[in-house]
């Protein structure tokens, strides 16, 4: 059973797509937007995460540089704001 998904929403075309994880380790993040990338044929252009530890290894953040892909400040994911800041991409446990 997969506990944990990454979702990505692209919020020019409101296209959604989510990428099912055993694990928060079990693969990266950089996997999953890489095959988002590939299925699209569009790399996003700004990235809105909620600085959760997966997000924030080396791995994910070369790939941000290579690709020129930029990461506006967002409110940490345990702030009593969050609820005003709307992530597109995002690691959720169900």
């Amino acid at each position: 059973m997969n506990r944990y998904f990454l979702l990505i929403l692209d919020k020019g075309t409101e296209y959604w797509a989510t990428y099912p994880r055993k694990t928060r380790d079990t693969g990266t993040p950089v996997e999953s937007l890489k095959q988002y990338i590939n299925t699209t044929d569009r790399t996003p252009r700004y990235l809105r995460i909620d600085n959760a530890k997966e997000f924030t290894w080396q791995e994910m953040v070369d790939f941000w540089s290579e690709n020129d892909i930029i990461l506006p400040p967002v409110v940490g994911r345990h702030s009593p704001s969050l609820h005003h800041a709307q992530s597109s991409t995002c690691t959720t446990q169900i």
